[in-house]
């Protein structure tokens, strides 16, 4: 009988000591591209608007006169990112337009879950970066000119 007590208390013990009150550690969401990451040159691949965009929706990989009569940022460069500004540059026009060439303070941050590219007039929301892509969405811009929801497809320019 004592040789069972004692295995019942040992059993006992074990399950004490790999059992805890405390919670699981928590889930560490890290940002899909970090600042460091970001900095550089980016060039534009392409552009798709979904069936919100509808007659103009699919996937463009150069200046569509249509498309961009109806929005500006349709081409869209990031050039020059450093860790605090970048500049954003469409050389899209209607032709008596100059190009598009803003520099904006931008911030990276985690929100909900998701990465934030915040650069004041514009917002983008990180879709998937796999060197040497970046997929960046439209998330929310100060402009109703802004294609909201579009889909950019940016690859990293080294040539610099």
């Amino acid at each position: 009988m004592k040789k069972v007590t004692y295995l019942l208390t040992m059993i006992l013990a074990v399950a004490l000591m790999s059992t805890s009150c405390c919670k699981d550690d928590p889930i560490v969401v890290l940002p899909l591209i970090e600042v460091g990451e970001f900095e550089g040159y980016w060039k534009f691949e392409s552009i798709t608007l979904d069936e919100d965009f509808a007659p103009l929706n699919g996937t463009y990989s150069d200046c569509d006169a249509d498309v961009n009569l109806e929005w500006d940022y349709v081409v869209l460069y990031l050039d020059n990112v450093t860790p605090t500004t970048l500049n954003l540059y469409s050389s899209c026009t209607d032709g008596n337009e100059v190009p598009s060439d803003d520099l904006c303070n931008y911030q990276i941050d985690l929100i909900d879950g998701e990465t934030i590219i915040n650069c004041g007039i514009l917002e983008f929301k990180v879709i998937d970066y796999t060197e040497p892509y970046l997929e960046l969405e439209l998330a929310n811009s100060s402009d109703s000119d802004h294609p909201i929801g579009a889909v950019y497809l940016l690859k990293r320019d080294d040539r610099y």
